[in-house]
Order: structure tokens, then C-alpha cells, then sequence
């Protein structure tokens, strides 16, 4: 068998709330976790936890990207981290950019 480098970027197939999670105390009143199976872009398909999003922006064609993340600390104290996903944020424009060419493309300039 040899090894085999997954993608770390995909897309959102379906998405639901992990409900009938028992809650631990002073945990009761976090939103549900988001749930989804994300396509990767090498057509592989993975159950996860979708994070740093809002519940209805959890949706399909949401493209997301693989982060590692502290999942819980053991009882000796180490950390057990583990993956999932959260959104690929798209380039924002640079408005004052953009204003300022267009003042100086505009006539009268």
C-alpha cells in the first residue's frame, strides 16, 4: 500500500446538526455542531465538523478548507487534536484602491 496525500480543500455535499449530543454541564447552552460530508477536490468524501461559521451559512457549494484544532485535553493533561473545516475566505477588493481609480479614469480628473 502506499501512502496517499489527501486535499485539504473541498466542498460542502450536505450539511445537519449533531442533535442527540449529550451535553456536558455549563456546555448546554453552545448551538449544536455542524456536521457535514465535504467533497474534497481529489473526489474523496469525509464526514466532518464544520467550524468558524454560522449554522445557516453551513450549506452546500460552501468551500472549506482543513485546519487542525484542539479537540479535548486528556485527563493526564495532554491535548488530543484533531481536523476539520472551516469556510476559504475569498480576497475581500480594496475599496480606496478602487475609488481611486476610478477618480483618476473619470474625465475632469
Amino acid at each position: 500500500m502506499t501512502p496517499y496525500q489527501c486535499s485539504h480543500t473541498g466542498t460542502v455535499v450536505t450539511v445537519w446538526p449533531q442533535i442527540n449530543l449529550t451535553r456536558l454541564l455549563g456546555y448546554s447552552d453552545l448551538p449544536a455542531r455542524q456536521i457535514a460530508l465535504v467533497r474534497l477536490d481529489d473526489g474523496i468524501h469525509i464526514e466532518t465538523e464544520i467550524v468558524d461559521v454560522a449554522s445557516e451559512q453551513s450549506k452546500p457549494g460552501l468551500r472549506v478548507r482543513l485546519v487542525l484544532r484542539k479537540m479535548r485535553r486528556e485527563s493526564n493533561g495532554n491535548e488530543m487534536y484533531g481536523y476539520k473545516f472551516t469556510p476559504i475566505q475569498e480576497p475581500q477588493k480594496n475599496l480606496e484602491a478602487d475609488a481611486g481609480a476610478t477618480s483618476q479614469d473619470s474625465p475632469g480628473a
